[in-house]
């Protein structure tokens, strides 16, 4: 009896977690916005490719963008020309949210 009760609280709360949501990039054009402080934002427009990849363009220049990571609600962006890298969190499908992390400011 303890085993059958034991076994129904089990499956009762593993019933009751919701499912980690899938994120992943829509291929399409983005926005990407950064604060520089002082009411200073710096727009910057993206393409997310069908491969995953990101294009950054800024004038005429285009940079190709391979290391793309998304672990659960997170993504990770590590552009090849750039020291740093950039971690943002899914805030909804369309919209992320983060910071742009350089290792040797730690």
């Amino acid at each position: 009896m303890k085993k059958l009760l034991l076994l129904s609280f089990i499956l009762l709360i593993t019933s009751c977690q919701k499912a980690a949501e899938q994120y992943s990039l829509k291929p399409s054009n983005w926005r990407l916005v950064f604060d520089l402080g002082d009411n200073n934002q710096l727009p910057v427009k993206i393409t997310v490719n069908e491969d995953q990849t990101i294009t950054i363009k800024n004038a005429n220049e285009e940079i190709l963008v391979t290391e793309v990571a998304i672990e659960g609600d997170s993504i990770f962006i590590k552009p090849p020309v750039f020291e740093g890298y950039f971690k943002g969190k899914f805030e909804s499908y369309s919209l992320i949210t983060g910071v742009d992390i350089k290792p040797s400011l730690d």
